[in-house]
């Protein structure tokens, strides 16, 4: 009775304060210390079969009655001989072992049921083979002894305050583990913690020693329930009560990590809290998640596989909150996944998200280390701190996946008689670099008169967490600083007649060199008025359209022909001007114009063809070689606060309003509206998929790729006559955003001239007079190209 496999599901059951109702709870922890005992005869009979002497010749005194009792063994406090030092001596329950393997037998048997039977069923092969290795390795205490030596020298050796038992080998057998005594008392017993203790100095190390063991030497301790957890009472010197620090106890069921499973899991965890789609996938394959060959990475189901795990993921990397607190947003959650259920069912007829199987298989590894923070939250919980999960694991994720790339860890000293502005720059990225507010950078000014002599040409750290150094050679992703580059080219052929003979400028009407534009009452809609966004275009995108459609160049040509014009304004109230608001696809719709005046079949073969005759078509372009593709990349977050996990729970309620109403809904969403439905389309990140990096599906607006060197020297060049240049920079008006997301993702900058260009305002430090630059800014990662004038 209570012995086995199956107690360790009512154990890992019994730390869900936050979870199940109490009172379940509170059943069910005796089972982490206070099982049934064995009685001592069978004690002495182990001891002397495992250690081959007779119990006294080993120890001074024995304790007849254990301090406690778990599903496999039974600890008993002893003063060994000679040394007369107190340990603590586990030996294992009679016949546990055969029960082990009886009971993952029945769980095998009753997984392969499931799995015949419900095809959809994930498969389990992998976990039950995980757990039936740690079972069997938890019932030889042989190797339970080497695991604590490797954790506690691993503790040592990272410097973290928690403390782990070292076993004494010439008292160890199979079943009989022997090893210093821990004083102290289950870590959730909080009333005998002493008035005014630390409880946030006890658990975060403890959560600092979970994420070390985990990528210093690719240990999990499997079986993290309060009862393996103590709260030590220490010496704190200098005559001080003594202190409290957690200690891990039992490392009987551990798992073991490859190398490549430890990068995997780094991976994993800065792609959950960076919610970066492409590396999660990246990561989950690494860490041996095997998923539908039948089914696309692109395909609906897919989506919204990686959109639900990446923010249950992100939950359990919260920071740490009370049980009761706990227990509340769980029960708005499992509400929100029934009703998505709900919908998911009703839909299922029409469309194949939620009807899909997406996972064929799920690596034990992860499970384990799921199961590990799991426990540790609730011990947290419990204790009712708040400890930053996020940022006490990055910071033993990160060096692990930066051990392999020889990145500067600053942003270099200027070289000797490098330009003062260059110093400049160099001192404001350390300064951005101390601050964390960036991970790299690429940085080039070139005087337009020379266009040759560079006063500025520098590149340090990287563009993502993960990726490779970045040099002045590295290809950037320009994300919506692409349309800097799409308008330079665009003017560049307003300065020339068509591949048809026709002559185009700001004031011809766009049907002029794209007919299909004229649908729904758009014919009157100009170049100008498109590039200044004032065309009152703000739903572009029809609701089935799908990521593949998204990136089909021709397929969002053909899209924004269909869309019909709003012409929705908003009245600034001081001077009764109107304000139109964004236009989040006027790059795609400059690069539908270039293509189309020049007569190619792609924006691919119409910036390279502009971009030739300038020496720059290898160095700003939508793909090259992958060695000189940068990431893009986005910091994890280091806090992710309960306000932080209710704002997503509302935003995935929001959308559960909208397709509960889909009815009612416009079949034309806007930009906004798209990205509610459609996240993965949307995403900055979305230049890191495979099929962007190869060219097979392109975001014509959104996807260049370029060094800042060639940046200026297309800026500098004479592409474009400068009498049509100034004329692009007389300003027009000032956008209407709707959203401080907006704002940011234009960097600050609403001003609009006629070209398209956004317009800056600077002061000069000589004599305080205004200087008007142009250029696009990318918000979301700070890329910018400006052009100032020369004098």
């Amino acid at each position: 009775k209570y012995r086995g496999f199956l107690t360790k599901v009512g154990q890992a059951a019994s730390i869900k304060a936050g979870e199940l109702p109490k009172p379940w709870v509170e059943e069910l922890k005796g089972l982490q210390d206070e099982l049934p005992v064995s009685n001592f005869k069978e004690v002495r009979q182990t001891v002397r079969a495992d250690l081959g002497k007779p119990l006294e010749h080993i120890f001074n005194s024995f304790s007849d009655r254990p301090i406690a009792s778990a599903s496999v063994a039974q600890a008993h406090v002893a003063y060994l001989r000679g040394a007369d030092s107190k340990v603590c001596v586990k030996v294992q329950h009679r016949g546990v072992a055969s029960m082990v393997g009886t009971d993952l037998a029945t769980i095998e048997f009753i997984c392969e049921r499931a799995a015949k039977y419900h095809p959809d069923a994930p498969d389990t092969t992998d976990l039950i083979r995980q757990w039936r290795r740690a079972s069997k390795e938890e019932v030889d205490f042989l190797k339970e002894a080497g695991n604590a030596r490797d954790a506690a020298a691993c503790l040592q050796r990272c410097g973290i305050d928690v403390g782990c038992p070292m076993p004494i080998a010439s008292c160890c057998g199979k079943r009989v583990l022997t090893m210093a005594f821990i004083e102290g008392w289950k870590i959730t017993d909080v009333d005998r913690l002493p008035l005014g203790t630390d409880r946030e100095a006890i658990c975060r190390p403890l959560v600092d020693a979970f994420a070390a063991l985990v990528f210093d030497i690719g240990l999990i301790h499997g079986d993290p329930h309060p009862g393996n957890v103590f709260a030590e009472p220490v010496d704190a010197g200098g005559g001080k009560p003594k202190r409290i620090r957690a200690a891990l106890l039992d490392w009987g069921i551990v798992q073991r990590m490859s190398e490549a499973e430890r990068i995997g899991a780094a991976r994993w965890v800065v792609a959950t809290l960076a919610q970066d789609r492409v590396l999660y996938v990246r990561a989950l394959q690494e860490l041996g998640f095997v998923f539908d060959a039948q089914l696309h990475p692109d395909s609906p189901a897919f989506s919204q596989f990686v959109d639900t795990y990446l923010g249950s993921c992100a939950w359990m990397f919260r920071d740490s909150i009370p049980s009761s607190a706990q227990l509340h947003y769980l029960e708005q959650l499992s509400k929100h996944q029934d009703r998505r259920e709900k919908l998911e069912v009703h839909n299922s007829e029409h469309d194949e998200v939620g009807a899909a199987k997406v996972v064929n298989k799920i690596p034990g590894v992860v499970l384990f280390f799921l199961r590990g923070l799991e426990m540790l939250q609730n011990i947290c919980g419990t204790l009712e701190v708040v400890v930053p999960f996020s940022q006490v694991i990055l910071r033993r994720a990160i060096p692990l996946l930066q051990e392999s790339t020889a990145m500067p860890s600053r942003a270099l000293p200027a070289p000797p008689g490098c330009p003062d502005l260059e110093q400049d720059v160099r001192a404001k990225l350390q300064e951005l670099d101390d601050a964390g507010a960036i991970l790299g950078a690429q940085v080039a000014v070139l005087p337009v008169a020379s266009q040759s002599d560079f006063l500025c040409n520098v590149a340090v750290g990287k563009t993502a967490v993960v990726g490779s150094p970045l040099s002045a050679a590295s290809l950037v992703p320009l994300l919506d600083a692409s349309v800097g580059v799409l308008l330079y080219c665009l003017l560049g052929a307003l300065a020339r007649p068509t591949v048809g003979g026709k002559s185009v400028d700001f004031e011809t009407p766009v049907q002029t060199v794209w007919p299909d534009f004229a649908q729904r009452s758009k014919g009157s809609i100009t170049v100008g008025q498109l590039l200044q966004q004032r065309s009152g275009l703000l739903r572009f995108f029809p609701r089935e359209l799908s990521f593949k459609g998204f990136i089909s160049e021709l397929r969002m040509e053909t899209v924004f022909a269909s869309a019909s014009c709003e012409k929705q304004q908003l009245v600034d109230g001081g001077e009764g001007a109107t304000r139109h608001k964004r236009c989040h696809v006027v790059g795609a719709l400059a690069a539908a114009l270039l293509r189309r005046m020049m007569g190619l079949r792609s924006a691919v073969d119409a910036v390279r063809s502009s971009l030739e005759p300038l020496g720059l078509h290898k160095d700003i372009v939508y793909c090259s070689s992958e060695r000189r593709m940068a990431y893009a990349g986005r910091k994890p977050r280091e806090c992710l606060s309960m306000e932080r996990m209710y704002e997503w729970l509302e935003e995935k309620e929001e959308l559960l309003d909208k397709l509960a109403d889909g009815g009612a809904s416009p079949s034309w969403l806007t930009w906004h509206e798209f990205a509610a439905e459609k996240p993965a389309c949307i995403d900055p990140l979305i230049v890191n998929r495979e099929c962007s990096r190869r060219g097979e599906g392109i975001i014509p607006g959104r996807g260049l790729r370029a060094t800042a060197e060639a940046l200026c020297r297309l800026f500098a060049a004479d592409l474009v006559p400068q009498e049509l240049l100034d004329s692009s920079r007389d300003l027009a008006h000032e956008l209407c955003v709707e959203s401080h997301e907006d704002w940011r993702e234009l960097g600050g900058c609403l001003e609009i001239g006629v070209g398209g260009w956004q317009l800056l305002r600077f002061r000069r430090l000589s004599d305080d007079a205004e200087v008007l630059a142009h250029g696009t800014i990318d918000g979301s990662t700070g890329s910018a190209g400006l052009r100032f004038p020369q004098h």
